[in-house]
């Protein structure tokens, strides 16, 4: 098994090219940054499911085009609502709310959407 870890991959995409074999690919996404990286466009409010997908999809086909795609395993996590405990950012020593901002129905809906699509298995993780 070969792993790609391009900077220019990863930090474009946020995403680990895994090869399973010469013809088979898997892609490993960390949910939490492409949403991140997504949601900062200018343009965009929220990210959808279909931007996502379409994102990596391109990736996949603009850089791999004679593999073809076994699996995407998009891994995130939804923060606990009733935790209401502050964090520490390690940088600047500033408290951090881990809830912040984040639109809980609409990261649920948005899992939904993307556990529907061809070739995504969806990974729920647990934050910190």
């Amino acid at each position: 098994m070969k792993a790609l870890t391009s900077p220019d991959l990863i930090s474009e995409s946020s995403a680990f090219i895994i090869y399973i074999s010469m013809a088979k690919l898997a892609v490993i996404v960390d949910g939490g940054f492409i949403r991140a990286v997504l949601y900062k466009k200018p343009t965009n409010t929220h990210c959808d499911a279909n931007e996502i997908y379409q994102k990596i999809l391109s990736l996949v086909q603009n850089n791999f085009e004679k593999d073809e795609l076994f699996r995407i395993f998009y891994y995130d996590s939804i923060p606990d609502p009733h935790n209401t405990q502050k964090y520490k950012n390690p940088v600047d020593n500033s408290q951090v709310d881990l809830l912040g901002n984040i639109d809980i129905d609409f990261c649920i809906k948005l899992f939904n959407d993307l556990k529907k699509k061809e070739h995504v298995a969806f990974r729920y993780g647990d934050l910190a």
